[in-house]
């Protein structure tokens, strides 16, 4: 009877080592799948900040390569609009013959800087660390800094577009009575360009600022 009581203990003890045994490989079978997806997540969240490192430089460069342009463009134009002969020389010729016209006078290459390719701002690398959902692995004051930075960039490049719609497909624009009048709307269109550029470039240079340091 003993015997029977004692190889019963053994064996109930034995079943008990399996079962932990069993438990401990699980949890940490789930630990080292929830250790291994978070070494991935953070080696792509260190891949998306180097490309949104990037990013950012490639938008700053291109924002300060631009901005010198439409602060001239707003002086050029109010030194042309400041012309005494000013309805003179706009007689008879709607906004767009105008510019065309006076270019030189105008320094005028466009709205944006001729050797500034490409013309626009890329947001892809925002984009693809959203899409991969990485934005919980980042920092949160970066997160904030990341989405502020974007948020104006696009925001802004909205507003902008507004703005020259307005200027270019008013009728105004061909009408000939209204041409000093559309020139000045196309001054101010470079104007909010130029602040749009410099806040632009203010908050690109914080954001990098925010970035870790590779």
């Amino acid at each position: 009877m003993h015997k029977m009581i004692y190889m019963g203990k053994v064996r109930l003890l034995n079943v008990l080592a399996e079962a932990a045994l069993i438990v401990f490989s699980i949890l940490f079978a789930l630990y080292t799948n929830h250790w291994r997806e978070e070494r991935v997540a953070r080696q792509r969240v260190d891949r998306d900040l180097a490309a949104i490192r990037v990013e950012l430089q490639e938008n700053r460069d291109l924002v300060a390569d631009v901005l010198p342009y439409h602060q001239q463009e707003i002086a050029s134009f109010g030194k042309f609009l400041a012309r005494p002969d000013l309805e003179q020389l706009v007689r008879g010729k709607n906004m767009f013959q105008a510019v065309q016209a006076y270019k030189e006078a105008l320094t005028y290459h466009g709205v944006w800087h001729p050797h500034v390719t490409p013309s626009t701002l890329s947001d892809a690398a925002w984009k693809t660390a959203l899409a991969n959902g990485d934005l919980p692995y980042m920092d949160p004051n970066l997160v904030k800094a990341l989405t502020d930075y974007y948020s104006f960039q696009e925001n802004g490049l909205m507003n902008d577009l507004q703005v020259l719609v307005q200027v270019y497909l008013s009728p105004a624009a061909y009408d000939r009575t209204q041409t000093i009048t559309m020139l000045y709307a196309f001054q101010g269109a470079f104007t909010i360009l130029a602040d749009h550029g410099a806040s632009l470039l203010d908050e690109a240079n914080t954001t990098l600022r925010e970035l870790p340091q590779t």
